[in-house]
């Protein structure tokens, strides 16, 4: 069996009860790069521990597997569950969340293969809770969507709505959105948002580096590079990210 486990946005102490009971019955483990090492410490002796990195474009260096696509990744899954391995696929944040949860799933049905999805605490609910940002506000917002920043280039039929977007009527929370603020900061400008609408990076959410930056709309992706902001790091845009503690950098 494939267990999806969701290890939360950093911080060991985040994992859920669920989670870490989950680990200490694998017999494999196959981690996402962003999982925090600590975590590691809840699966058994014994058991096999693979940690996916990006070593070079398009494959995955994993202490001596070379997975080359998630396809590849998958099977190697498959291979384990059907020897009679308990088999967890941790991955950071949730697993349902922009993590292409659907893709991987569909091949295990496809191989007969039973799976089950523990969540863990996405990014964006991390970031805006350190940052003491309220996503939901009776005054400001009374709806969040949670906004990818990187489309998979493959990916068929319409692009975001970023002129939808702009009218969208509360907060926005941007996942992988770093490396191409510019153009979505831009385009939801054209759409109609305000570039004086507050903006909070949340760098690292939850990590010891972690760090808050504040600036407006229209001097986001200027920010990001005045201050080498990379990722990972979760961007939110809305009224309700003018308010919380004092930031990293703030900026007019």
């Amino acid at each position: 069996m494939v267990f999806f486990v969701g290890a939360g946005p950093g911080d060991p102490g985040l994992l859920t009860l669920w989670a870490a009971e989950c680990l200490k019955k694998a017999d494999c483990v196959l981690a996402d790069r962003l999982v925090h090492p600590e975590i590691l410490k809840f699966v058994r002796p014994g058991a096999t521990i693979i940690r996916l990195e990006h070593h070079h474009p398009g494959g995955f260096g994993c202490e001596g597997v070379l997975f080359r696509n998630r396809q590849d990744i998958v099977l190697w899954m498959i291979a384990e569950a059907q020897q009679g391995k308990i088999v967890v696929r941790l991955k950071s944040g949730s697993p349902e969340i922009f993590a292409r949860q659907a893709e991987e799933q569909a091949l295990l049905r496809q191989a007969g293969i039973p799976y089950k999805v523990i969540p863990g605490i996405t990014a964006g609910l991390a970031a805006a809770a350190v940052a003491e940002i309220p996503l939901t506000d009776s005054d400001h917002s009374s709806a969040v969507a949670l906004v990818t920043g990187h489309e998979k280039s493959s990916k068929k039929g319409s692009r975001l709505d970023y002129e939808a977007l702009a009218k969208f009527p509360g907060t926005l929370v941007f996942y992988m959105g770093v490396s191409t603020a510019r153009q979505w900061s831009e385009a939801l400008i054209r759409g109609g948002k305000p570039a004086t609408t507050p903006v909070a990076i949340v760098y690292r959410c939850t990590w010891p580096d972690q760090k808050i930056f504040r600036c407006q709309l229209g001097n986001l992706s200027e920010t990001i590079l005045r201050h080498g902001i990379e990722a990972p790091a979760i961007i939110i845009v809305g009224d309700v990210a003018a308010g919380g503690p004092n930031p990293s950098c703030a900026e007019t």
